[in-house]
């Protein structure tokens, strides 16, 4: 009922076609990635786990990989905040666009480089936080941060 309410209000919609493109935008981004070697040695590792026959281990393994992405989407917050804090001067590679917006961008990218590398459904889980959010109390009953 709330995802009709909000559909009706515009805040989703489209939503199909939202989800369509960041898809398309996340193919593309691990597209990049894989080509420029960053998934080769992740690969590597997780087939040499898979190969000792040991399911824990394949498991353990997995997270640690996945532990060591979601660490890199974390630094590129942690350089918008520095970002920030300098004042938030042109990005050094993209100098048209300013620091911090341009590692919230990483961060983006990193998180649909994470979920096509691992066949998440991050795009429909956006919706689906929208959703949930929409719902929820103002400032999620009294917080104040």
């Amino acid at each position: 009922a709330r995802k009709t309410a909000l559909l009706a209000q515009g805040n989703l919609a489209p939503t199909a076609a939202f989800i369509e493109h960041w898809k398309m935008i996340q193919r593309g981004v691990y597209k990049t990635a894989k080509n420029s070697g960053w998934w080769e040695e992740r690969n590597r590792l997780q087939k040499l786990a898979e190969g000792t026959g040991d399911d824990s281990f394949a498991r353990f393994a997995k997270a640690v990989l996945q532990a060591s992405q979601i660490a890199l989407i974390q630094s590129e917050a942690s350089e918008a905040l520095e970002a920030l804090r300098a004042g938030n001067p042109p990005d050094d590679k993209i100098p048209n666009r300013d620091g911090m917006t341009a590692e919230l961008a990483d961060i983006i990218i990193r998180c649909m480089d994470f979920a096509e590398g691992y066949e998440l459904a991050l795009a429909e889980t956006i919706i689906d936080k929208m959703v949930m959010n929409s719902g929820r109390p103002k400032k999620h009953g009294g917080k104040i941060l």
